[in-house]
């Protein structure tokens, strides 16, 4: 690990709270909140499960890609990324410079259903698994223009000390079955596992336009009660 990733995760940087002032932006479309935690307790230990035991059939070579060498990032451990779904159209991933991922696996995750169930049109997700002491350098991922900041889901499946940390906040709890839609566009941030165990987490985006109105309520009233003054 770099001393920089080190530093920002030592005790010396604990994080402070921030607050925001209330805003009538629709809120995927809203940048001053680094994030905003969904509790809605979904049941992921069958899916950590099955990763798990199936974890060097699954994230061979041929079934994942290495997140290091996909992202030409030299400053991260090794990473492994299962793509479950991609709708990221080939004119998208020429406009903005972006290197295609392998194909969607036929692997089924439940997690993934049951947020379609919920509504989500997801246009994209994936599994990342970091070993034990993995990191990855403080960073904002590339920004795309018609991209908002607050579509992107981050699922923690795997109970673990928290490992992600967002400059200036702090670190976030990472509860397995919640759902934290996360802005990794303006925020920066850094992730460690530092559990002796593989960590799994679901990442993905989905489409603002199709919302259903019940999941735009639950998420403007946990922005209320966790942000908004």
């Amino acid at each position: 690990m770099n001393k920089y990733t080190r530093d920002f995760h030592s005790a010396e940087f604990p994080g402070y709270r921030v607050s925001a002032p209330t805003n009538d932006k629709p809120f995927w479309q809203r940048r001053d909140l680094p994030f905003v935690d969904l509790d809605l307790n979904l049941s992921v230990d069958a899916d950590r499960q099955y990763l798990e035991e199936n974890y060097h059939e699954l994230f061979s070579e041929a079934g994942s890609v290495n997140v290091r060498e996909w992202y030409e990032f030299p400053h991260s451990s090794e990473w492994k990324k299962l793509v479950l779904k991609n709708n990221t159209s080939a004119v998208e991933l020429n406009k903005h410079k972006l290197v295609p991922e392998t194909r969607p696996t036929a692997v089924q995750i439940n997690t993934v259903n049951v947020l379609e169930q919920l509504g989500l049109d997801i246009l994209y997700a994936s599994v990342l698994c970091l070993e034990p002491n993995g990191w990855l350098q403080p960073h904002r991922d590339q920004k795309i223009n018609a991209v908002p900041p607050l579509n992107y889901f981050w699922i923690p499946l795997s109970q673990n000390l928290p490992s992600l940390k967002i400059w200036p906040y702090g670190y976030v709890e990472s509860k397995p079955g919640h759902v934290y839609l996360f802005n990794n566009q303006d925020w920066i941030h850094s992730i460690r596992n530092q559990q002796a165990h593989r960590r799994f987490v679901l990442i993905g985006r989905f489409a603002v336009e199709s919302l259903p109105k019940t999941v735009k309520t639950l998420v403007e009233e946990a922005i209320q009660d966790q942000w908004d003054q």
